[in-house]
């Protein structure tokens, strides 16, 4: 179940989060989907070089 879960709660928690005040953070939301992406994959081609998956 909680494989299931977690991505979805993970990510429902940050993008739930009111930083609109804190500098810094202006970047879009395309921004942040192609770094979850980036590190998503990286994240999938450092499992499949250890033969994890």
């Amino acid at each position: 179940m909680t494989v299931i879960f977690l991505p979805m709660t993970l990510v429902s928690g940050v993008m739930g989060m009111n930083m609109e005040d804190l500098p810094g953070l202006k970047g879009s939301f395309t921004e942040v989907m192609l770094l979850m992406g980036l590190v998503g994959f990286l994240v999938y081609l450092g499992l499949r070089l250890k033969r994890i998956i």
